[in-house]
């Protein structure tokens, strides 16, 4: 019987090539990361006081204005993880966002952009799962097992924040309010 492979899922032979920006004292992590061949940018606000037990919050954002609250949550004690989702924030092509809008304006028929849509979910769900395997290297006072609460903004976010919490165990979704 063969096992199925899980396309999701970080390839634990790929060499991570983190990158991480020196911060100024207080300031967050800018790093930089591969996931499935391609380069990551995220940033990890880590808190003055962490509290106990730690708190891990990973913000997916496909809408852009997420640091401004990732800040708020690492003031108030929690660690927080904010990767750059494909083709989001620092990772946005014009001419793919734009084919990839609601309704679709550009030239892709609508077979492709489900490709590209269902593509670019796979890379999602391998980025964030990668980063998470990652943070602990980044953070030293995160275990390896961390686990944390997801936060969504946008809709291509929350999609993937429920993706997910169905494929990655130490992810769940946090409660509204």
């Amino acid at each position: 019987m063969s096992e199925t492979l899980d396309p999701t899922a970080p390839d634990p032979a790929e060499p991570p090539a983190l990158f991480v920006e020196e911060p100024s004292p207080g300031a967050p992590l800018e790093v930089e990361y591969t996931s499935r061949g391609d380069r990551v940018p995220a940033t990890v606000f880590r808190p003055a006081a962490p509290k106990s037990p730690l708190e891990l919050l990973v913000l997916l954002d496909s809408e852009g204005g997420s640091h401004a609250s990732a800040a708020a949550l690492a003031a108030d004690g929690a660690f927080v993880f904010v990767p750059d989702l494909p083709l989001c924030a620092r990772r946005a092509t014009p001419k793919l966002s734009d084919q990839l809008a609601t309704p679709p304006p550009g030239d892709l028929l609508p077979e492709e952009r489900e490709r590209l849509i269902e593509a670019a979910r796979q890379q999602a769900l391998c980025d964030v799962r990668q980063g998470l395997r990652l943070l602990p290297t980044l953070c030293p006072e995160l275990p390896e097992d961390v686990s944390g609460e997801l936060v969504a903004s946008g809709g291509f976010a929350a999609g993937i924040a429920d993706a997910l919490v169905g494929v990655e165990p130490r992810l769940r979704l946090r409660a509204a309010g």
